[in-house]
């Protein structure tokens, strides 16, 4: 059956705090909150499937995939999560909030565990791009104008066919640029 417009399927009760990220699919959705904790539903059933803990300070930004949760706090720190086991480690280096999180999984030819990627965006004016295999920054692209708040990922080739999360990068901000 299909839910009218405007109208409310029931409420999902549990967070202490205001709610300030939220992420769905068609099994659940998880959300983040200024009480530091994330939790995941079943929307259909209104069923808490899991609350993670980890962050310091509130949660500001969330992305997930098939094989990962990654939240972003006014801690300044990201955390990558395993939604079935609860298990997480974290990413350090921004200097102010999270706002904005995108994982990529780059194309995978042919192995059975392709790389996975994320950019982040902050208010300490940086973006940044994290290895999750390696759990290391690749790379921080800093901002002209000031705090970010959102990202998009859009592919940009280049005349070689190559294009960013594959070692294409140039202009401001490249490896090699100097």
């Amino acid at each position: 059956s299909t839910l009218p417009p405007g109208e409310s399927m029931r409420p999902l009760s549990g967070h202490a705090r205001c709610v300030r990220t939220v992420q769905l699919d068609d099994r659940k959705v998880i959300s983040g909150t200024m009480d530091r904790t994330l939790k995941i539903w079943n929307w259909r059933t209104g069923a808490l499937l899991r609350t993670l803990e980890g962050h310091t300070e509130g949660i500001v930004s969330l992305t997930y995939n098939d094989r990962v949760l990654a939240s972003g706090s006014a801690d300044s720190s990201i955390r990558i999560w395993n939604c079935q086991t609860g298990e997480c480690f974290p990413l350090n280096g921004h200097r102010d909030w999270v706002n904005a999180l995108q994982l990529w999984t780059a194309p995978s030819h042919g192995s059975s565990n392709p790389s996975m990627f994320l950019y982040s965006a902050s208010d300490d004016f940086t973006i940044r791009l994290w290895d999750l295999q390696t759990r290391e920054c690749l790379m921080v692209f800093l901002g002209p104008v000031g705090q970010v708040q959102s990202l998009r990922r859009v592919r940009m080739f280049q005349s070689s066919g190559r294009h960013w999360g594959q070692g294409g990068w140039g202009g401001a901000g490249a490896p090699d640029a100097g």
